[in-house]
């Protein structure tokens, strides 16, 4: 882990910058936990990383585009990858990106679906536009096999709320992009399926949230 530099630090992972033979890469590695006993700590790391390099493989093998692999070491939680040099597409979208990024990101989502995989993040701030324009997906670490819909339905959810974020006006005709792009893939039925569940996952937030407002409301007038 000499010569590499660390760019970003989050709650399951730190990465970092470097090379590896020669070429760019990305080391990702899953430090242990001390709240956990060891023997469970290595068990979880070391099944986490394989679990992702596994999905990722897969994934790339059936035309999703993600780094390649260069390296896997599940006793040390490390895996090292190819760097995609670009920018977030959440920064393309504000500076004016094209709508057909939108496409895209919904058209990958798709292969990932179609894969038997949820990503468990795809905002728009784990997509990146390379230097050529096109698009790809990262971080694996919350991703699992699956079809069930509602877990398929949370993905696509996870990547709308994201776009909403934008301090932008076209934020509905970007969402429009996002689905016809993942229609395109998984299917007009199965695409139907799953936004009808994004609309029921939208509708049961929307009623905690109101829950939760009236509560502090009567919590207000009673004091």
């Amino acid at each position: 882990m000499e010569d590499l530099v660390e760019i970003h630090r989050g709650a399951e992972a730190i990465i970092y910058m470097g090379s590896y033979l020669g070429i760019r890469a990305i080391y990702k590695y899953r430090p242990s936990k001390q709240y956990r006993p060891e023997i469970l700590d290595k068990r979880i790391r070391r099944l986490r990383t394989i679990n992702e390099a596994r999905i990722m493989t897969r994934l790339r093998l059936l035309g999703a585009p993600i780094p390649a692999i260069l390296d896997v070491d599940p006793d040390s939680a490390l895996i090292v990858m190819e760097y995609i040099p670009g920018k977030l597409l959440r920064d393309t979208l504000i500076s004016g990106g094209s709508l057909d990024l939108c496409r895209r990101a919904g058209e990958i989502l798709g292969i990932i679906h179609s894969g038997g995989v949820y990503h468990g993040d795809p905002t728009i701030s784990n997509y990146i536009v390379d230097d050529n324009g096109d698009l790809w997906i990262i971080d694996f670490g919350l991703a699992d096999y699956t079809n069930d819909p509602e877990d398929l339905a949370v993905d696509l959810h996870l990547l709308y709320r994201s776009i909403e974020t934008l301090p932008l006006k076209s934020i509905d005709k970007m969402e429009e992009e996002v689905y016809k792009g993942y229609e395109s893939i998984v299917g007009s039925e199965r695409g139907r399926e799953i936004l009808e569940r994004v609309r029921s996952i939208r509708l049961r937030g929307r009623y905690v949230a109101e829950r939760r407002a009236k509560a502090v409301w009567l919590t207000d007038q009673e004091g």
